[in-house]
């Protein structure tokens, strides 16, 4: 029989990542999940940037940030009212996005990843060809491919 006890939806706040997590929280409804809502920051040169100023700015900055990425995660967890029954996880991580997707799976030893087919570009093959495309290949648990819908 099949038990779902943790579910990883990663989100970059985007309509595409909303019907991923909207199908989490039916599947979390049926199996009594908890779901870990997971937003990964690239670390890229805008990252790198910020070591180039004092310790001062560099927490004022990393602040702005916090309070971005918790709005972004109230904002959809606000969209749908089922979430009041259900146990949600938010976890930011800076890196390489499917890198870090694939750690933290293993991490939370989450028996399903439900994820949207294309992010926030819009660029459905450059995204699915390169972070989907990889989490599905090295995933060690299921995977549920979401695709948004007009």
């Amino acid at each position: 029989m099949v038990n779902i006890q943790s579910i990883l939806v990663p989100t970059d706040f985007s309509k595409y990542s909303d019907a991923a997590f909207k199908k989490s929280l039916e599947i979390a409804e049926t199996f009594n999940s908890k779901i870990y809502l997971f937003h990964v920051v690239r670390s890229d040169a805008d990252f790198s940037i910020l070591e180039t100023f004092d310790d001062e700015t560099q927490r004022k900055v990393q602040a702005k940030l916090d309070k971005k990425w918790e709005t972004g995660f109230k904002n959809q967890i606000d969209k749908f009212p089922q979430t009041a029954k259900i146990e949600i996880i938010k976890r930011v991580a800076k890196g390489i996005p499917y890198k870090e997707i694939l750690e933290c799976q293993q991490e939370i030893g989450a028996d399903m990843v439900v994820i949207s087919t294309h992010g926030r570009s819009g660029f459905k093959d450059f995204f699915f060809g390169s972070t989907v495309e990889k989490v599905i290949r090295r995933a060690t648990c299921s995977i549920l491919l979401v695709k948004e819908t007009q």
